[in-house]
């Protein structure tokens, strides 16, 4: 086919992060087929064809109204087949990947369980403000042509705050896993000698812990404590303190191990046998996938768009989105005589190798290329 001009649109191109990634593969797939892509964005890197439109600024409210005012002003000269955006934006855009959900239904949910200043805090936030107003433009003045959810919940989620969008627009492609690079990292853990005294090792891997639901887990812990076991959770949290409190308050505190930075996750992948991840919202934790393709048993919530790669019985649990401590405990304790079969790590990692991240990759060409 004729090479195509194409345009991707990413304010901050960092070395980790799911968007980053996608971003960034996507990027070089096209540029082997043959296509000229030009990335906009405000990050410095020589690495891939990139055109920094602006400087970074702060807050990130400001940043994402500035970083739009430039890349509007670069595409009026210079023209493009496709325009891809990975962000929120006020831009036409021919393409959009909705990785980060749909804003709106996240406020909904956050709003549940927020005490009234926190509600009110949540609707005089401009960050909150500004991005919904984006929303806005992307689904109701201008839809793309093509607006790729990573899981069913996000697409059901834009179609009931955006009704207005063509159902034939909306497209779900499932966030990927490496799942063949996982393979000999696989390989060690299952042929790693286990200590029969040791107890099961669970694991809660991901940032913003209250969103991940890290509170609840610790309080349905708490119902089990006299079950051997031990967790470790590991991600980035800005206020730790309140978790070891709460840990201490329940009593499991020297059951639980807390890793309040960013961590490579795959020392933990291996020690784990159970992945907990109870979110209150996620469009897709990659930390689903990732935890699958290394064998663990996951026990998630709805509210992950992740669950979508469950399969009940046989690779994990998919709990109501707003179940109780109580019946994360039930599903927790049933799990752990489960991770003592030497069978089940093989039959769960060989459950997701429809997930490769290739495959998925694959999907996103051939959308784009309009195949």
């Amino acid at each position: 086919m004729k090479p195509l001009r194409i345009a991707l649109l990413k304010s901050t191109l960092h070395a980790s992060g799911g968007l980053e990634k996608y971003c960034l593969r996507i990027t070089n797939a096209l540029l082997q087929r043959g296509h000229e892509v030009t990335i906009l964005t405000s990050s410095s890197r020589h690495d891939l064809p990139m055109t920094k439109v602006c400087r970074r600024l702060k807050p990130s409210a400001l940043n994402l109204v500035w970083f739009d005012y430039h890349c509007r002003r670069y595409l009026k000269t210079h023209t493009f087949d496709v325009i891809f955006g990975f962000d929120r934006h006020f831009l036409p855009l021919t393409h959009y990947r909705a990785g980060n959900g749909c804003h709106a239904a996240y406020l909904a949910r956050r709003a549940k369980e927020s005490s009234f200043l926190k509600k009110l805090s949540l609707r005089i936030n401009p960050l909150h403000y500004l991005t919904l107003l984006s929303e806005r433009y992307t689904f109701e003045k201008t839809p793309p042509a093509a607006i790729i959810c990573n899981s069913h919940l996000v697409e059901r989620e834009l179609l009931h705050y955006y009704p207005q969008i063509p159902l034939s627009n909306l497209v779900v492609i499932h966030n990927g896993v490496e799942w063949h690079d996982f393979e000999p990292h696989f390989q060690e853990k299952i042929a790693s000698p286990k200590d029969p005294t040791a107890p099961p090792h669970l694991l809660f891997i991901g940032h913003e812990w209250e969103r991940k639901g890290l509170d609840r887990l610790l309080l349905a812990l708490s119902l089990i404590r006299e079950l051997p076991f031990h967790l470790t959770a590991v991600g980035r949290e800005r206020h730790p303190q309140r978790f070891e409190t709460l840990a201490k308050a329940l009593h499991i505190h020297e059951k639980v191990t807390f890793i309040p930075t960013a961590q490579a996750s795959l020392p933990y992948y291996k020690a784990a046998q159970i992945a907990l991840i109870p979110s209150r919202y996620d469009p897709f934790a990659n930390v689903t996938l990732e935890a699958l393709a290394m064998g663990l048993f996951v026990v998630t919530t709805a509210a992950n768009g992740g669950s979508e790669a469950i399969t009940p019985n046989l690779n994990g649990v998919v709990l109501d989105e707003e179940c109780s401590a109580a019946d994360l405990s039930q599903a927790i304790a049933a799990a752990l005589p489960r991770c003592q079969d030497p069978k089940l790590p093989v039959a769960i990692r060989d459950s997701v190798r429809g997930y490769d991240f290739s495959q998925k990759l694959e999907e996103y060409i051939s959308l784009i290329e309009g195949k």
